[in-house]
């Protein structure tokens, strides 16, 4: 399914557009590979690729992605 996100940067408007080739990428190997990758590191007491700061950043982005689409207003982070 092609999506596509509006945006303004530097006064203009920007349209971005998926650029995923579905073709080639293989959701479920990758999500496999994401939670064998984080057992290995609980077991191991390794540091994850993805800090987890990072994901943390992550879901702030998310939720202000859905706080602004059921609000129609900007959210600032």
């Amino acid at each position: 399914q092609e999506w596509a996100m509006l945006t303004e940067k530097h006064k203009a408007i920007l349209k971005i557009v998926q650029e995923i080739d579905n073709l080639s990428f293989d959701v479920e190997a990758e999500c496999t590979n994401e939670i064998n990758h984080c057992v290995e590191c609980c077991r191991e007491g390794k540091e994850t690729i993805a800090a987890v700061a990072d994901g943390v950043q992550v879901m702030k982005i998310l939720n202000a992605v859905y706080e602004s689409a059921a609000t129609g207003k900007e959210v600032y982070l």
